[in-house]
């Protein structure tokens, strides 16, 4: 079985992080609301599972990705109710050592505070943001129930909302069309 190469599969609107954390971020849209249920959509799901089709990737179950080819698996946590929080979305999901969770842009964000600490994650929050907005403001409603979460978080806050506030007002996210519409 051979690695697989993500620079084949990442593009607008798929973000991979490699290394330790061994995740993907699928952008869908930049408007929402804070109490907008953060969940990956079939438009989402369907345009990985797309994107993966020519290195003969299907569904294994209906919350795995996986070929013949590639030892790569592309696993979808999914919420054990629904409003849960982002940060609790991976820890009933086993993973083997080659697996890559897939998530929201604002699963993301969560995963990146439950795993980095200074400038290596305002680093990766900004290259997130950078290309796949977050929903800041729910994220804050659930970290402020993470006491170690939320010392790291605040301090950065008004700092990510400031650089998602001229991302989202750039022209190359300003007319990006969300996948429901690309597909």
């Amino acid at each position: 079985m051979k690695n697989i190469i993500f620079e084949e599969i990442e593009g607008d609107n798929i973000l991979v992080f490699k290394g330790k954390l061994k995740f993907i971020s699928i952008y869908d849209d930049n408007f929402y609301d804070r109490s907008d249920a953060d969940i990956m959509n079939t438009s989402m799901r369907n345009y990985l599972s797309n994107r993966l089709s020519n290195l003969e990737y299907r569904w294994q179950t209906g919350s795995i990705l996986s070929s013949s080819a590639f030892k790569t698996r592309f696993l979808f946590p999914r919420p054990q109710i629904l409003g849960a929080s982002p940060l609790d979305i991976v820890r009933s999901t086993e993973r083997e050592n080659h697996d890559y969770f897939v998530f929201t842009p604002t699963q993301a964000a969560g995963f990146l505070l439950q795993n980095l600490r200074g400038q290596e994650l305002i680093n990766s929050l900004e290259r997130l943001i950078n290309l796949h907005p977050v929903n800041l403001k729910k994220l804050k409603d659930h970290i402020k129930f993470d006491h170690d979460i939320d010392q790291v978080f605040t301090p950065i806050y008004n700092r990510l909302t400031n650089f998602q506030s001229d991302v989202v007002n750039s022209e190359k996210i300003k007319n990006k069309s969300h996948l429901g519409r690309v597909m």
